[in-house]
C-alpha cells in the first residue's frame, strides 16, 4: 500500500489497524526482504546491472537538477522591411526566462542515491556515519589546501619519519 498507493506510514497503519510506528516498520521490513530477495535472484551480476543503472539514474538526475537552477535563454527574430517591402530579418532579441529549479530532479536524484544505499545494504546509521567521514576529510583536504608547499614538505616528512 505504502508503494504502491503513496500512503504515508500513519495512513498504512490505519488501514491495517496497527499504529504508524508499527507500519513503518512492517514497510521497512518489506523493503529489505524485496532487496535480499532481489540480490538472490539476480545474483551478483544482476545487483551490478541495477546499480549501475541507478548510477546513471542519480547522474542524470543531479544534472538535470543543475541545468534547472540555470535561466532560459531564446532568441527571437524581429522581422523588418528593405527598401522593396520584402521582410528581412532586423535584429535578434535575446529573451531570459528566470525560473526556480525543479524539485521533481532533485527528489529522482535523492530516490536514486537512497535505493543504490539500499541496495548496498547501507541504512540511515550507515550513510549518516559516512556523511560524518567525508565531512571531516573535506575539512582536512581543506585544511591541506591552504599551507604553502614548503609546510606541506614538512608534514609530508613528518608523517613518513624523515626530519
Amino acid at each position: 500500500m505504502s508503494i504502491e498507493s503513496g500512503l504515508d506510514d500513519e495512513t498504512v497503519g490505519s488501514k491495517m489497524g496497527v499504529s504508524g510506528r508499527q507500519a513503518r516498520t512492517y514497510i521497512s521490513r518489506a523493503r529489505t526482504r524485496k532487496v535480499e530477495s532481489l540480490r538472490r535472484a539476480m545474483g551478483v551480476e544482476g545487483g551490478y546491472q541495477i546499480y549501475s543503472s541507478l548510477a546513471y539514474a542519480a547522474a542524470e538526475a543531479r544534472s538535470a537538477w543543475e541545468a534547472s537552477k540555470e535561466p532560459e535563454v531564446r532568441e527571437e527574430m524581429l522581422m523588418g522591411q528593405d527598401d522593396t517591402g520584402k521582410p528581412r530579418a532586423d535584429r535578434v532579441r535575446r529573451v531570459v526566462t528566470k525560473k526556480g529549479p525543479n524539485p521533481a530532479y532533485l527528489a529522482a536524484y535523492v530516490q536514486a542515491t537512497l535505493a543504490m544505499a539500499n541496495l548496498l545494504g547501507l541504512g540511515p546509521s550507515e550513510l549518516e556515519r559516512t556523511a560524518e567521514e567525508a565531512t571531516t576529510l573535506e575539512d582536512g583536504v581543506e585544511e591541506l589546501r591552504s599551507l604553502s608547499t614548503e609546510e606541506l614538505l614538512i608534514r609530508y616528512r613528518q608523517t613518513i619519519g624523515i626530519g
